[in-house]
């Protein structure tokens, strides 16, 4: 009896260890890759997509009795200029391609009991689709529940590989970046320009983003030959993370490259340089969230811009709405590449590429 009931809890404890880490999204590198091995079909749809993404739209075809309900579900401010940018690019494509629809935002709360109240609101409110601009740990048992319910029907942004843990359930669509390419890439330049120079980091303490980008960076970095020579991980608040530089800029030997994990962190970082009359000696990084004027006034302290695809990632959704509508096959999984823009650029160059990352932002970005 006593064999019975300690083989009882261990079971208990290995569904509950198992559960516990299906959702902590510390997706490996080779997650995509390891994906496609074991689902080969996937990389043609995913390659017959992004024609589809990329080309101008056509109007779609037959006729709906309704108009298509849909709420779009932010973690970031709406204000923020990547939420606008996404916002304009999804609903001008809709339109472009003749998608009747009732277009719901919602600007999710931190606080949890708000939250929940929103939710309950928007799991009322028979949506067909919803999307989602990031999946984060707090929304996971609110999806689970959707997706068991396989309604609405969801696309799950800023994910790089479909979870295992909905394999049975899954979404209509995962949409993505590859960050663990993009880090590469960025570790790679920072180790060339950067050889024989001292390198700091600032990066999360935990976190989705804190795998796939603050730990890939580093990563990358060993990888290129180059390592930095004080890590600091620090929360992702202008505050703290001026704090930090100010810190490590007032060393004897300051670092001639500061990498910041985020671009709140980098707003510190900015701050602390500026603050301290470094932007000669000390680079740091840009994320590109900002409008064209911010990013400008920016290039002095960023030695390297990367310019993250928000419209195409929207176009994607609008497609990807559009094909399920027609009952076209969609790949599980899209994902697009992010552009580094260097400081050796000129600005009409990086106007240029900025404006290539803002196909349907204009408006948004330009000032």
């Amino acid at each position: 009896m006593g064999h019975l009931i300690f083989s009882g809890i261990l079971l208990l404890f290995t569904l509950l260890s198992t559960s516990a880490g299906a959702y902590t999204f510390a997706q490996p590198r080779f997650a995509l890759e390891r994906y496609l091995e074991a689902n080969p079909s996937q990389q043609a749809l995913m390659d017959q997509f992004a024609v589809r993404v990329h080309n101008q739209p056509n109007t779609m075809g037959g006729v709906r009795t309704r108009a298509v309900r849909i709420g779009m579900l932010f973690t970031r401010p709406l204000s923020d200029v990547v939420s606008q940018r996404s916002l304009v690019a999804f609903k001008r494509r809709l339109q472009e391609i003749g998608v009747d629809f009732r277009l719901d935002l919602f600007e999710l709360d931190q606080d949890p009991i708000k939250l929940q109240r929103q939710l309950v609101r928007v799991s009322t409110s028979g949506f067909d689709y919803l999307l989602l601009d990031d999946v984060t740990p707090n929304l996971v048992p609110q999806i689970q529940r959707w997706l068991l319910k396989r309604q609405p029907k969801l696309l799950l942004g800023g994910l790089s590989a479909p979870l295992d843990a909905w394999r049975h359930t899954p979404p209509l669509i995962y949409l993505g970046v590859h960050e663990s390419r993009t880090m590469n890439q960025l570790a790679s330049l920072v180790a060339r320009e950067f050889e024989n120079r001292t390198i700091d980091a600032m990066v999360l303490p935990a976190g989705k983003i804190a795998e796939q980008r603050c730990a890939a960076f580093l990563n990358g970095l060993a990888l290129a030959g180059s390592a930095v020579r004080h890590n600091y991980a620090v929360s992702d608040s202008e505050q703290a993370s001026y704090v930090a530089a100010k810190s490590l800029l007032q060393q004897n030997t300051p670092p001639s490259f500061l990498f910041s994990c985020t671009q709140t962190q980098q707003k510190g970082v900015v701050q602390a340089i500026q603050e301290l009359g470094l932007a000669q000696q000390v680079k740091t990084n840009n994320w590109g969230e900002q409008s064209w004027v911010e990013l400008v006034e920016d290039r002095v302290f960023g030695r390297f811009t990367l310019l993250y695809p928000i419209d195409d990632l929207a176009i994607a959704a609008a497609e990807a709405l559009r094909a399920d509508l027609e009952n076209r096959l969609l790949p599980q999984v899209y994902l697009e590449s992010v552009q580094i823009a260097t400081a050796a650029m000129d600005l009409e160059s990086l106007e240029l590429m900025y404006g290539q990352s803002n196909r349907y932002g204009g408006d948004v970005w330009r000032p």
